[in-house]
């Protein structure tokens, strides 16, 4: 999967990954914020003041750059969350979802929303797109082989 690049724009990416593990176990790697890390290379460390759930707040420590604050603000037991980090004037959003098929599927979304939405999407955007569907796949490499 290396070199692939998710769908999308600077402002809004996306990139879904179809894989053989259980709901289930994807579902726990999701949802257990001190393992992101173990997925997701880009980050240094996550934490989170207990479950996941909405309402929970937590930080996320990127290898290079800030330290940034955290709130889930969509949960839905085994199916989808969101959370969400303020920018000054906009807001950086990521939503991790299942979609409906046979085999499990599961989606990423990051999108940035707001009066500056724009001018952060300038800045921090072109990352995301190379650098999503690594950790992506990693992530569902983990599940397959619990």
């Amino acid at each position: 999967m290396t070199g692939s690049l998710a769908e999308g724009s600077n402002r809004r990416v996306s990139h879904t990954v179809t894989t053989t593990a259980e709901r289930a176990a994807i579902w726990r790697l999701w949802t257990d914020v001190s393992s992101w890390k173990e997925w997701d290379e880009g980050l240094k460390d996550a934490e989170c003041a207990g479950p996941l759930s909405l309402g929970s707040q937590g930080r996320i420590t990127p290898k290079s750059g800030t330290k940034a604050a955290f709130e889930i603000t969509e949960f839905s037991p085994g199916e989808a969350y969101a959370l969400t980090t303020k920018l000054p004037f906009a807001r950086l959003i990521v939503r991790r979802a299942f979609e409906t098929s046979e085999r499990t599927k599961f989606k990423h979304d990051v999108w940035f929303d707001g009066p500056f939405a724009g001018i952060w999407a300038a800045l921090l955007g072109p990352g995301f797109r190379p650098a999503l569907p690594p950790p992506m796949q990693k992530l569902a490499d983990l599940a397959e082989c619990p």
